[in-house]
């Protein structure tokens, strides 16, 4: 018999990954701006022509002794962790891993003084200018009076998080790879006109001059690609709640859009509990929601002065707006992966387990929560506070854009990580059927 229960339990899959992303063309990431290029002696840009040149080819000693000075030495943390390199044989070493392709090096400063000068600048990819490293060069006139390079130091770029659009088609591979029947996609159109972790704004692709208009186009292309799986996939629409058009999206994407559900993430708007008018702008855009129809899934943690305060003050304030219609905090009240605000989760368990009037329509989604890092005590803590919430109202989710590795792994990654959780088998087998009513 435990052996049938073993069998059972790892059979068991949730009915859908009710926190994923699509990420579309409108809330892309814009690449960093690269500095003015400058205008430098014909005899430098010479030199950076053939400092390119040898990278990605086969090249001789005397080549290399064109570019470099003699006693040249290099640095590429990437290459050697030890420091700098030194003589024909490493210098070779080195080129031979710069990035293939015909290469470009593009300065932003230069300055010289008698026989020596330091140029620096980027290292673009042609013929598409991918912005692949960054340089620093020292230079040394020598006897003919040409310039050598004498030290050379590369940075490789990180390669950016999105190359492009995540579209349905890699999310629904995801969620047949995982035997999950369903998934509630929810739009990045929130990102747009947000802030980051420094308050700074966040810099996003804008095809369209007007904040508003590409809020408007990025919900629009994550409800067409739901569109295109109407069985699978159930659309949220996503909106900064403190942007003066959020109102008119919100029943813009309910009437017309087909959305069953808002998100809303308190991080990326810069949100703050102690701002009288940021919770009644909340409180309303709750109660717009519900007018039209639309559950709520909102990141709450708006950053790290987050506790049982804010959760009493949303609990009093901003949740009730919402009536009837449900609500789902994502990440067990905080931001994943891990138990990012405990003190804040502990205090939604309370106010749960005493059958506080004003949980009635909470859901709380595991959303990236759970990875294999947590602790055995944070696995108890997860499993201790899921039960404190109600297992009925615990959903999975993955919080991931497929295909980006950088993000939170796919749900068929991430779900035997909770099913892993010390859960009973019964207690496992409610999360995996708990179907709230913006699902079906």
């Amino acid at each position: 018999m435990g052996d049938d229960l073993l069998v059972e339990r790892r059979d068991l899959r949730p009915y859908a990954d009710y926190h994923v992303h699509l990420l579309g063309p409108f809330a892309l990431p814009l690449p960093d701006p690269l500095p003015t290029e400058v205008t430098v002696p014909a005899d430098v840009r010479t030199l950076l022509d053939a400092r390119a040149a040898l990278s990605g080819s086969v090249r001789t000693a005397s080549q290399l002794r064109d570019v470099f000075t003699r006693d040249a030495q290099l640095l590429n943390s990437h290459v050697d962790p030890t420091g700098w390199l030194f003589g024909d044989e490493w210098f070779e070493r080195y080129l031979n891993l710069d990035p293939p392709g015909r290469l470009r090096f593009v300065p932003h400063r230069f300055e010289s003084e008698g026989g020596f000068g330091h140029v620096a600048g980027t290292v673009l990819d042609v013929p598409d200018d991918e912005h692949v490293s960054s340089f620093l060069l020292v230079l040394r006139r020598v006897a003919d009076g040409s310039w050598r390079i004498t030290a050379d130091s590369t940075t490789p770029r990180t390669p950016p998080r999105y190359r492009g659009p995540v579209t349905a088609d890699i999310l629904v591979s995801h969620l047949d790879r995982a035997g999950i029947t369903k998934a509630l996609v929810l739009s990045e159109a929130f990102w747009l006109g947000g802030q980051d972790e420094a308050d700074e704004p966040v810099r996003r692709l804008e095809p369209l001059a007007e904040e508003r208009a590409a809020v408007r186009a990025e919900n629009d292309w994550a409800a067409d690609q739901v569109a295109r799986f109407p069985d699978r996939l159930v659309f949220a629409c996503s909106v900064d709640p403190l942007g003066e058009y959020a109102l008119a999206e919100i029943e813009r994407c309910a009437r017309h859009r087909d959305a069953r559900a808002l998100k809303l993430n308190l991080s990326s708007s810069a949100f703050a509990f102690d701002d009288a008018g940021h919770v009644d702008r909340l409180r309303e855009v709750f109660s717009a929601a519900a007018r039209e129809g639309l559950a709520i899934v909102i990141h709450l943690q708006p950053g790290p002065h987050y506790g049982a305060a804010e959760v009493e003050l949303f609990l009093d304030r901003v949740a009730p707006a919402a009536r009837a219609t449900a609500v789902q905090v994502a990440h067990l009240a905080g931001n994943g992966p891990g138990l990012t605000s405990p003190e804040a989760l502990a205090t939604f368990a309370r106010a749960c387990e005493t059958d506080d009037a004003r949980t009635g329509h909470l859901w709380f989604d595991l959303g990236g929560l759970v990875t294999p890092d947590l602790s055995d005590d944070e696995r108890e803590l997860v499993v201790r506070r899921s039960r404190q919430l109600g297992l009925g109202r615990i959903l999975f989710g993955s919080d991931s854009l497929p295909g980006v590795a950088a993000d939170n792994p796919p749900s068929y990654e991430q779900w035997p990580w909770v099913s892993d959780l010390p859960f009973t088998d019964a207690e496992l087998a409610t999360l995996c059927g708990n179907r709230p009513p913006h699902i079906d």
